[in-house]
């Protein structure tokens, strides 16, 4: 119950009683900074049972080692009040998933140069030894005006060491890794994340998971059979090859994200139009043309 909470203001912010997001461990409300006025998100977490408290200190501690990366949601602040924990971040109007539920059928040109996004963030939290392992649609905010992604939700993130772990299966079902699912198997989170990407990618393109509706299909789904004969007739064939290639059974034969982000698909889609390049320089010429005459006047 955050009722009494929603009446204080906290550290340098007032709370709101608008909760705008839910999850396991935690509530989304809005709050305001009492100086600049600035609207906020902040994350509250009931500390009451260890598994709450585990979650909120490893968020905190992963997004303060991620404050330099890009694409990661910036933790604004981080401070307890009797049994709550707080994450004050930016204010997002909507996730991916709602961007998605809104706009279905996105082109791939809107969608590769996001994906592009979610990757090279993925990619600088792994070389900060760091995993995300929940990677979806809804763990994405989403600024809709300058089409840019942030990574959040770092709760299930984890800080390796080794590229083998046994930590058990973290983050949501339909995303995880087959081999993420296998009771006490150890796994590359690394590998595990490349998976989930692959998922969401399906997920972001055509609107549905890689899977039929039966029983069995389910199961084999969860085994790491997905099916993307669906999809096949809705996506360029580049693009279908790079679903493919990231969505391989075996870890070791998925697509690294420096290999997702050379990918002919992924650079089809972002790269910079030769005129914006011959104007950029142009302008930069001119520049170092004018002050060598302002020098030698």
């Amino acid at each position: 119950r955050l009722h009494f909470l929603m009446a204080l203001s906290l550290g340098d912010y007032d709370i709101d009683l608008t909760v705008y997001g839910s999850g396991a461990q935690a509530k989304v409300v809005c709050g305001k900074h009492i100086v600049t006025k600035e609207t906020v998100a902040i994350k509250v977490f009931s500390l009451k049972t260890q598994s709450n408290l585990l979650c909120f200190e490893n968020e905190a501690r992963l997004l303060k080692l991620c404050h330099k990366i890009e694409h990661v949601v910036e933790a604004r602040s981080c401070f307890v009040h009797k049994q709550f924990g707080f994450l004050v971040m930016p204010f997002f109007k909507k996730d991916l998933l709602g961007y998605v539920m809104d706009n279905s059928g996105l082109d791939e040109s809107f969608v590769a140069p996001i994906f592009k996004q979610i990757c090279t963030g993925i990619q600088q939290c792994h070389e900060q030894g760091i995993a995300h392992l929940d990677i979806k649609p809804e763990n994405i905010l989403f600024d809709d005006v300058n089409r840019k992604a942030y990574l959040c939700d770092f709760g299930n993130s984890h800080k390796f060491d080794s590229r083998l772990v046994n930590i058990g299966r973290r983050g949501t079902l339909v995303y995880c890794a087959p081999e993420v699912k296998i009771e006490n198997n150890p796994y590359d989170p690394v590998a595990a994340d490349i998976w989930s990407l692959g998922i969401l990618l399906h997920v972001i393109i055509a609107g549905y998971f890689p899977h039929s509706k039966g029983e069995k299909d389910m199961e084999l789904y969860h085994q790491g059979y997905v099916n993307l004969n669906f999809i096949k007739a809705l996506v360029t064939p580049s693009c279908f090859d790079l679903l493919t290639r990231i969505l391989a059974i075996d870890p070791e034969a998925r697509l690294t994200t420096q290999e997702i982000l050379h990918h002919p698909w992924i650079l089809e889609h972002t790269k910079t139009p030769k005129s914006s390049i011959a104007s950029k320089l142009t302008k930069r010429f001119r520049g170092v043309a004018k002050n060598a005459t302002n020098a030698s006047a």
